[in-house]
């Protein structure tokens, strides 16, 4: 876990759900928004297999991408996520390997970006979910670009769990 520890501060700064598996594609840990979106608690996830929450459509395209993260590959594609109450939320998922050869993904939720315009979606990508709902309420377009702008700055203080500030 503590190898993974600027990708999962990157997910949970952005407010996207991410997972961490073993070898063998069981769960070694999840976040908070990944609790949040299949209401399944860590402790009910820890040791069971990546898909068990997926339907059955997704768990077919998780195995073909699980052979393409043993080969060192990292690879994105569409799922769908049976939440604990039968709620399905479309994901993106990014599933990169890890040296050890499990792998972890970073889960966009694709049912609140759908609900946004491009450039939206693009800020989503750099503030997270909660903040895009202020930004877009307070700040001008030339102030959001700036948002754009410098937002390799901003991404990188978020992954190393920096303050950081523009005015």
């Amino acid at each position: 876990i503590t190898r993974v520890i600027p990708y999962l501060e990157l997910a949970n700064n952005l407010h996207q759900a991410f997972w961490l598996g073993n070898k063998n594609h069981e769960t070694i840990y999840i976040n908070e928004t990944y609790e949040k979106i299949s209401q399944y608690s860590l402790a009910e996830c820890l040791g069971r297999p990546c898909d068990f929450c997926f339907t059955e459509e997704s768990k077919i395209v998780m195995a073909k991408h699980h052979k393409f993260r043993k080969k060192g590959l990292t690879t994105q594609y569409e799922a769908e996520l049976i939440s604990k109450d039968g709620t399905v939320t479309p994901l993106l998922v990014n599933g990169i390997p890890t040296k050890e050869g499990g792998s972890m993904g970073l889960f966009t939720n694709l049912a609140l970006t759908e609900k946004l315009n491009h450039k939206e979606q693009r800020l989503l990508e750099i503030i997270g979910h909660e903040d895009i709902q202020i930004v877009k309420k307070l700040l001008n377009p030339p102030e959001i670009g700036v948002l754009f702008k410098y937002r390799h700055a901003l991404e990188f203080a978020n992954a190393m769990n920096h303050c950081f500030w523009i005015g």
